[in-house]
């Protein structure tokens, strides 16, 4: 990957991340009551960040198509942790006691 290429994908998972748990907050609202309406969540937020990198990186060509798929799959797996962290309510988090 060339140094271009880093630089932009990089910049682009900084820059969407903070937004990210908004994005899934959002979804889990709008297929609030759809039973098993997991992966229809995630399809939704992975919509919103592919056009949200598309349309900040500068690239064209292979080079966009590149980055767009390594943001993808960056915050793909983001996703999926925060998930668990946060909305999953077979999941216990628990603080510093």
């Amino acid at each position: 990957m060339a140094i271009a290429t880093w630089l932009a994908t990089f910049g682009i998972i900084i820059k969407i991340m903070p937004f990210v748990v908004d994005m899934m907050k959002e979804a889990k609202k709008l297929f609030d009551g759809i039973p098993d309406s997991g992966e229809q969540k995630k399809e939704y937020v992975m919509a919103m960040v592919h056009m949200a990198a598309t349309g900040m990186c500068e690239l064209t060509g292979d080079e966009l198509d590149k980055v767009v798929m390594t943001v993808d799959d960056a915050i793909s797996s983001a996703i999926e942790f925060l998930y668990k962290l946060i909305f999953d309510d077979d999941v216990a988090v628990e603080g510093p006691k």
